[in-house]
């Protein structure tokens, strides 16, 4: 269950583009960064991942699906993960000179929040669509920019829509 409430298959593209898709800055390609909620993890990774086996594959929580690794790794279920990459200057000036920038995402895991340089500019609700944002007016053209994508937890999320809901939801 923890395998399935974590699947996050990221892919990130950052394109810029009038009608004609004048220019594209692939962010799969450039290095990428983990981090829990409250910083004590924190790992380099490549895009797609997600969080349960970019934290095994470096070791933090052994196999969840031998023995007792999924009770063992089931705290990774609870926490906020953050995705963050930095592009440059440079690369945000090639894309506000075009009439419209927009971020391309999809496979974000469900229950996420997309921000340019700090400003939140998406909410996610499900991982099987894909999604399209402009960004133009939120890139920075003198300085790095940085685009985080947090992931929340879903059972927090889902617990608190279950009670909110007028009528009752049976659960497992």
């Amino acid at each position: 269950m923890v395998r399935a409430l974590l699947l996050c298959s990221l892919l990130a593209s950052l394109l810029a583009a009038t009608v004609k898709a004048e220019a594209v800055l692939s962010l799969d390609s450039l290095p990428w960064a983990l981090t829990n909620g409250n910083g004590s993890v924190s790992l380099k990774t490549t895009v797609p991942a997600y969080p349960l086996e970019v934290l095994r594959s470096n070791g933090v929580i052994g196999d969840p699906l031998y023995r007792y690794g999924e009770q063992d790794s089931r705290w990774v279920a609870y926490e906020v993960w953050n995705f963050t990459v930095t592009f440059s200057a440079e690369d945000a000036a090639k894309l506000a000179a075009h009439e419209q920038a927009v971020l391309f995402l999809g496979g974000v895991d469900t229950f996420g929040t997309v921000s340019i340089n700090g400003q939140p500019v998406l909410e996610t609700n499900n991982f099987h669509r894909h999604w399209t944002v402009p960004i133009r007016s939120y890139l920075n053209t003198f300085g790095p920019n940085t685009l985080t994508i947090s992931i929340a937890p879903a059972y927090n999320a889902t617990m608190k829509a279950q009670a909110e809901y007028p009528y009752f939801i049976p659960t497992l």
